[in-house]
């Protein structure tokens, strides 16, 4: 039997595509902010799963499942399809490629299922589509991205956006890697210098996330390195600090001899005692090496303590502005048991008191009650179900206790700890909070948060850490929508 013309399977196709999106999608609403019309629910807190390019309400036989980044390779047969969507705030531009070997198509429609882009140039190679969201009164909307195969192949399908237009007291800080992340952070925060600063490895979590404390004690950033070389960028960020004491958290296996070395050959650096390494066998035993250090920088004892999961980083990273801003030590422990130095380090820096940050999947109930027999009475858990709601409580309770405000707010992604590192000894500086984020999408508690902060004060500030390959551009408009509701 002879096929159609492919001009007029193309055209087939795109009918068949537009006509599955308006038996998916139902009429927009009277208020064009009210996305709670899409079915299934869009729910841009919860019902995107993953991060945030997931299928339309449909499954064709092509569906390969949500994607899990900006980038997701699948295969359709012939005349098959794939629906995904996404939020995109006024002002975005959308960056569309689908790279095939055989002849695709892709299309773009609005929340009203309109085309309002396609491509098809080419039998084999990439469709692109570069789209600007110029509708200015209709606010964030979803859009839903086509993918269609005239002859069945593989594809690769990559989405890339610009951050949606925002207040200006929202800023993205970022650079090209961790390291000169962590050093647009610290010239952000600490833009009069600082005569200390704290350097960690960037390649793990547990060392520079115990030094947030240490960091808060002597008012220092927190700069990443990798193990045997002091990058250019870092080593100008230290000359710009003006600093005449650097403290390494973390032994040799974790910032090498090398990049003390490259160190002394500052003339700031160049006295003894100007470089201190602070270390242990382990990441308990560092730690605990840390807090005894903060107790010799203060002269007195440590009443407070943040007691968090060793092996896991999202909790310890929420904790981060507390124990800078407090200056509390934060000590590790595994899950499953209390670690004996630990106990002891609770008694050597004088802590009365201390806090489990996590819940019980990542320190054990058994763990807090030996903490409580080690202080001789009951202390508090603050944990939520997911990372992101823990994040939220510790923001929460340390608003409550006065000790943070909601004038400032940090933003991290919670799937990777590198940005969050110095990003939370920024956000302790300047006495917010950081919240937790997907990469596609802000969680319900960091949403809630957000615009409790916008009804109780008035936020002066917030810096989203990390570029945009981890939190997308339309995050920034969420972030700003809740804040200041800025977006149109």
């Amino acid at each position: 039997m002879p096929r159609c013309p492919r001009r007029a399977v193309r055209s087939l196709l795109a009918c068949a595509l537009v006509a599955a999106l308006m038996l998916a999608v139902a009429p927009a609403p009277a208020s064009a902010l009210d996305r709670s019309w899409a079915s299934p629910p869009i729910d841009r807190s919860k019902a995107l799963p993953l991060r945030g390019l997931a299928p339309a309400a449909l499954f064709p036989a092509g569906y390969q499942g949500p994607l899990t980044s900006l980038t997701n390779s699948g295969r359709l047969v012939t005349d098959d399809f794939a629906l995904y969507y996404l939020w995109v705030f006024p002002g975005q531009t959308l960056d569309i490629r689908v790279k095939t070997s055989t002849d695709f198509v892709l299309l773009l429609l609005n929340e009203t299922t309109d085309l309002v882009a396609a491509s098809d140039d080419v039998v084999a190679g990439t469709e692109r589509i570069v789209y600007t969201n110029t509708d200015h009164f209709t606010g964030p909307q979803v859009m839903f991205i086509g993918v269609g195969a005239v002859v069945g192949g593989p594809y690769t399908l990559t989405v890339s956006m610009t951050d949606a237009p925002t207040d200006p007291a929202l800023k993205r800080l970022w650079g090209a890697d961790r390291y000169q992340t962590a050093v647009q952070v610290s010239q952000d925060a600490f833009p009069e210098g600082a005569d200390t600063v704290v350097i960690a490895t960037g390649a793990n979590f547990p060392d520079a996330l115990s030094a947030a404390g240490l960091c808060g004690v002597c008012d220092a950033p927190l700069l990443l390195v990798p193990r045997d070389t002091l990058p250019a960028v870092v080593s100008a960020e230290i000359d710009r600090l003006g600093a005449t004491r650097a403290f390494i958290v973390g032994g040799t296996g974790a910032v090498s001899s090398a990049v003390v070395y490259e160190l002394q050959k500052k003339p700031a650096l160049a006295g003894d005692g100007a470089i201190i390494r602070v270390a242990g066998p382990d990441r308990y035993m560092t730690a605990i090496q840390v807090a005894q250090r903060m107790r010799s920088e203060v002269g007195t004892d440590l009443p407070n303590a943040i007691v968090v999961c060793g092996t896991q980083f999202p909790d310890a990273l929420s904790a981060s502005p507390l124990a800078f801003a407090d200056k509390r030590p934060i000590l590790l422990t595994p899950s499953t048991y209390a670690h004996p130095q630990m106990l002891e380090a609770l008694t050597s820096i004088g802590a009365t008191d201390a806090v489990i940050v996590g819940g019980t999947g990542v320190v054990y109930d058994a763990v807090k009650r030996v903490i409580e027999n080690r202080l001789g009475h009951t202390i508090a858990r603050w944990a939520g179900l997911t990372r992101f709601d823990t994040a939220a409580v510790v923001a929460e309770n340390s608003v409550e206790a006065g000790i943070l405000s909601r004038e400032y707010i940090g933003y991290a992604w919670g799937r990777g700890f590198p940005d969050g590192l110095a990003g939370g000894v920024a956000a302790g500086r300047c006495g917010g909070a950081l919240l937790l984020t997907e990469s596609y999408v802000e969680p319900e508690a960091m949403q809630a948060y957000n615009m409790e902060s916008a009804a109780l004060s008035d936020v002066a500030a917030a810096r989203v850490f990390g570029g945009p390959g981890v939190i997308w551009g339309n995050v920034l408009g969420m972030i700003d929508d809740d804040l200041w509701g800025s977006v149109p």
